[in-house]
């Protein structure tokens, strides 16, 4: 390898696209799950089978959610570093461009 470019305005845009789409995730989740909970479990809970039915949707809705918010947090991390990967690019950049400016400077130039 020969050398490599890095796009640090890329990166930090990507970070903060990845954390603008986990903020919307998170409000859609939030509608989604009152807009679920608004049914006041219309199978019932007076016999069995309601019962049952209750007792699976509350199980598996609860493991869903969790796993919706487990993306969710992965997704508003990832966006994070990538903003802070590029913070760390801007600094190296800046101090290497300085220190060859007055490397520049000390030859002459």
């Amino acid at each position: 390898m020969t050398g490599f470019q890095v796009d640090i305005g890329g990166i930090d845009g990507a970070g903060k696209v990845l954390q603008d789409v986990a903020t919307s995730f998170g409000e859609a989740l939030s509608r989604f799950q009152a807009e679920l909970n608004g049914y006041n479990r219309p199978w019932g809970d007076n016999d069995d089978l309601g019962g049952l039915i209750g007792a699976a949707h509350d199980e598996v809705s609860e493991y869903a959610f969790e796993c919706y918010q487990d993306a969710l947090d992965e997704i508003s991390s990832a966006g994070v570093d990538l903003s802070e990967m590029a913070e760390k690019y801007r600094i190296v950049e800046e101090a290497a461009d300085g220190d060859f400016t007055r490397f520049h400077q000390k030859l002459g130039g």
